[in-house]
């Protein structure tokens, strides 16, 4: 819903992405406090670790990438799906075209808008489910 805000106001409202974005880290910390009061100092619920088997037992680099939860381990997938998305398709080219010229995007069929909210929304929910899901060592 935020990243909707964001995207309205910076792409329909042509306002400054940074003053929406610092305008809307103040109002949601607010907001998280007022709703997340009852909820102070209680453990959530935490995901499950996973050990790959041998990877684990690598000196330093076993611990951290081959010891993680479910959601750590699909982060490294969407890293490399993202890049071929990005890189390797024509929707990732037409994002990269409207990033960079969105003028010859528009001029090659592109609806500029729309790609602009639809990966701003999609941004917005990743980093989204990237907040609760991670735990404090």
């Amino acid at each position: 819903m935020v990243a909707l805000i964001v995207a309205f106001g910076s792409i329909t409202l042509r306002q400054s992405q940074v003053a929406i974005g610092f305008v809307l880290t103040l109002f949601c910390r607010d907001l998280a406090y007022f709703l997340g009061n009852p909820y102070m100092g209680e453990q959530g619920p935490l995901l499950s670790v996973h050990r790959i088997p041998l990877l684990e037992k690598i000196p330093i680099l076993g611990t951290m990438f081959f010891e993680q939860d479910i959601m750590t381990y699909f982060s490294f997938v969407l890293i490399i799906v993202a890049w071929w998305w990005i890189f390797r398709t024509r929707p990732g080219l037409t994002l990269r075209a409207v990033g960079e010229r969105p003028e010859a995007a528009f001029a090659r069929g592109a609806r500029v808008n729309l790609v602009r909210y639809l990966y701003t929304v999609v941004g917005g929910a990743l980093v989204g489910l990237a907040g609760p899901c991670s735990r404090s060592a």
